[in-house]
């Protein structure tokens, strides 16, 4: 589970970042555009940088865990925990509330336990 999303969120990455890089290299495009462009490909690495330190973070605490982007800015934690009491859930929701700039509303957390 883990890693088929992260590899699927990397593919993702990749061709959100490879459309970027084209628009930013097509001469056709007005520097606007190319700003515009870069602009987004500076906010995707800066999001994928954060989302990975998130995952770091946690990795540390649960062995795995992912952070998975949802539609309207909200985000899934999913970590590897037998349970997860309220406290380690709280933590986990303010850690990506700073990191992502999110509001709590925006974030869900779940565990998983080891089949």
């Amino acid at each position: 589970m883990f890693t088929n999303y992260l590899f699927e969120r990397e593919q993702q990455n990749l061709k959100n970042y490879n459309d970027l890089i084209a628009q930013i290299n097509d001469m056709s495009k007005t520097p606007a555009e190319n700003a515009v462009a870069q602009e987004q490909l500076s906010k995707l690495e800066e999001k994928e940088s954060k989302i990975s330190d998130i995952e770091t973070q946690l990795q540390q605490k649960y062995g795995e865990a992912i952070v998975k982007e949802e539609t309207g800015n909200s985000y899934t934690v999913v970590v590897l925990s037998d349970k997860l009491d309220v406290k380690q859930a709280v933590g986990i929701v303010d850690l990506v509330m700073k990191e992502l700039s999110v509001t709590q509303d925006k974030i869900r957390v779940q565990y998983v336990s080891e089949q």
